[in-house]
Order: structure tokens, then C-alpha cells, then sequence
């Protein structure tokens, strides 16, 4: 699945704290992540430091896809790796990836 299922714990978080202030906290959530990837691409942090991050990160756009509906987003992701499949089955098996 390509979107994470909606579980009580996000659903409640949700509705205790409102959207806004989980917006606020799925911000500071991915600047955590980014920091981190920085980090470990310079091998200051493990790849277990990053999977907390990606796992913290989850959680709250779990927590926004409820917010801002969850059968839109899915719809939109799916077309979106469809897409994704496209470009890269039309790419030419010589060209570099970069």
C-alpha cells in the first residue's frame, strides 16, 4: 500500500489536537528528516537515526492525509506511481539515471 492506513492512535491524535496543530507538527516533523538525511550523507548519523525520522515522519502524514482526505490522496498517489511507471519504462536502458 502505497498510502499508510489511518489508525485509531493517528485518528485520536487528530481530532485531540486539531488539524492545525499537527500540520505545525508534520512540518517540523519533515525538517527533522531532512536534517537527518544531511547527516547521514555526510555520515554524521546511522541509518537507524534516519528510519526513526522516516518513522516519525509516518505518523504525522498519516495523520494529514486524514485531515485532508484520505481517498483523494490515495487516488492521487496512485496516478502519480502510474505516471512514475511510464517515464521510467519509456526511459532508454542506456541513459544514465542522473
Amino acid at each position: 500500500m502505497l498510502v499508510p492506513e489511518s489508525t485509531i492512535a493517528t485518528r485520536t491524535a487528530l481530532e485531540t489536537y486539531g488539524d492545525y496543530e499537527q500540520a505545525q507538527i508534520a512540518i517540523e516533523e519533515m525538517s527533522e528528516l531532512i536534517v537527518a538525511l544531511k547527516h547521514y550523507e555526510r555520515n554524521r548519523v546511522d541509518k537507524l537515526y534516519v528510519c526513526n525520522e522516516l518513522a516519525d515522519v509516518c505518523v504525522v502524514l498519516t495523520q494529514l492525509i486524514d485531515a485532508f482526505g484520505r481517498d483523494d490522496v490515495v487516488r492521487l498517489a496512485d496516478e502519480k506511481q502510474k505516471r512514475l511507471m511510464e517515464r521510467l519504462l519509456m526511459r532508454d536502458p542506456h541513459q544514465s539515471a542522473l
